[in-house]
């Protein structure tokens, strides 16, 4: 998990060296950014619902092997192309790990451990993208970017190495899979991401209508649907789900736009926008692993919403910011925001999966890392659009603006139909 996580960001340091060394503007190399994340959101269910039907560590293992392949061949790339479709490659070996990992690693330990594992697991999918840039410029400064991809062999070796300890699980579910809403789901997705992008948004609204047609034809017709239909009308699970969309779409808004904003507009020096920038990480770490112990015996619905509580307060404050700013305000509201985000994170995944039958667990965690996936794809775009239209400055508040009002939206949600009912 913390792989495929790292992953997804540790290129971003690296994308003007690529261009430079292949001879390319950096808005080509950047599609090896775009298409990972593409292939990752589009093929993930399609790795969760096999792995419920042959096995998730068949999969995972596969996974790590596809991923291996696609840093190696990344990492020897001659041009331009062979990068970009290696990383595609990489993607799809992201979504077999991201679609297992939570199920593999929850099935292996007793139940009295499983909250202590869900928050290690929490810590590792945030930590993954906020370390991927760090991790990514040391790397750059010491040896060349194509280390940014051999990083990855070893540590998939000592993964499958490990995977020998833990038990082949047997056939979990039986029934034919939907390929028609296996496709359907990736080719809305997709739509969606390049609607957002500006690519032929007409052409391509007409394949998300399309595509969930086929979803729907897909799911009614198949005796073995992605996920038993009654859980689409389980507020317990839908609204988890789509907050945590959120969730991740707010999170990397902020970790973009604040060194953005301090190497922009506050001329701070790249070590103390580093900084500045790993506050968030620190207190969501802390709080994820406290929050961890914590949620097998408080309230998992009411955990989520205070976090979701802080969250909001906090990127409203943001929204606020001014030119004239120094990098003390900031630094108290993202550590806020960082100690929401990890009282939200492990309550989520344990809430969501509690919703969902033990042998659809990689479907149902598949489904928990796609949505967020796409918010991490659908806000930054968001947010490059309004900067693009407006001054740094405003464009940045506005951006902090719309994700405070989202979170708001999902808080109130959360409490109508989560905490409320409760009561």
């Amino acid at each position: 998990m913390f792989l495929s996580t790292l992953d997804s960001t540790i290129i971003n340091i690296a994308l003007p060296y690529i261009a430079h060394r292949f001879h390319q503007p950096v808005n080509t190399i950047a599609w090896a950014i775009t298409l990972y994340a593409l292939v990752l959101s589009t093929s993930i269910m399609v790795a969760g619902k096999i792995a419920d039907r042959f096995g998730r560590k068949r999969v995972y293992t596969i996974g790590i092997v596809i991923f291996a392949l696609g840093s190696l061949w990344a990492g020897l790339a001659t041009g331009s192309t062979n990068l970009i479709i290696a990383r595609g490659v990489q993607g799809l070996g992201a979504a077999c790990l991201q679609a297992t990992s939570i199920a593999l690693a929850l099935s292996a330990v007793t139940p009295e451990f499983r909250a202590k594992a869900t928050g290690w697991i929490g810590v590792l999918i945030g930590l993954g993208p906020t370390l991927g840039p760090v991790l990514g410029g040391a790397i750059i400064s010491v040896l060349s970017w194509r280390w940014v991809f051999f990083v990855n062999l070893p540590l998939c070796a000592l993964t499958l190495w490990a995977l020998r300890y833990i038990p082949l699980d047997e056939v979990l579910q039986s029934g034919k899979i939907s390929w028609l809403t296996l496709m359907g789901a990736g080719s809305a997705i997709l739509s969606v991401m390049l609607m957002i992008n500006g690519t032929q948004v007409g052409l391509f609204a007409l394949v998300f209508v399309v595509a969930l047609v086929a979803i729907w034809i897909g799911e009614t017709q198949t005796d073995a649907p992605l996920l038993p239909r009654a859980c689409y009308r389980n507020p317990h699970f839908v609204v988890p789900i789509l907050a945590t969309g959120i969730f991740g779409g707010v999170m990397m808004v902020v970790y973009m736009l604040i060194p953005l904003f301090f190497h922009r507009v506050g001329h701070l020096p790249a070590w103390q926008i580093g900084f500045i920038s790993v506050v968030p990480s620190i207190f969501f770490i802390g709080f994820s692993l406290l929050t961890g112990k914590k949620t097998g015996t408080h309230s998992l619905p009411k955990l989520m919403l205070q976090g979701f509580v802080v969250m909001t307060v906090t990127v409203a404050g943001l929204s606020l910011i001014h030119a004239s700013w120094t990098w003390l305000p900031v630094v108290i509201l993202t550590a806020l925001y960082g100690m929401g985000a990890g009282i939200y994170q492990t309550p989520s995944i344990r809430h969501t999966l509690l919703h969902v039958d033990p042998n659809a667990h990689a479907t149902g965690m598949a489904m928990i890392r796609m949505v967020q996936n796409m918010g991490i794809a659908i806000f930054p775009l968001i947010a490059g659009v309004l900067i693009h239209h407006h001054t740094l400055v405003t464009g940045i508040q506005l951006s902090w603006g719309v994700s405070a009002c989202a979170l708001l939206l999902a808080l109130l949600t959360m409490w109508f139909l989560l905490v409320r009912p409760a009561r």
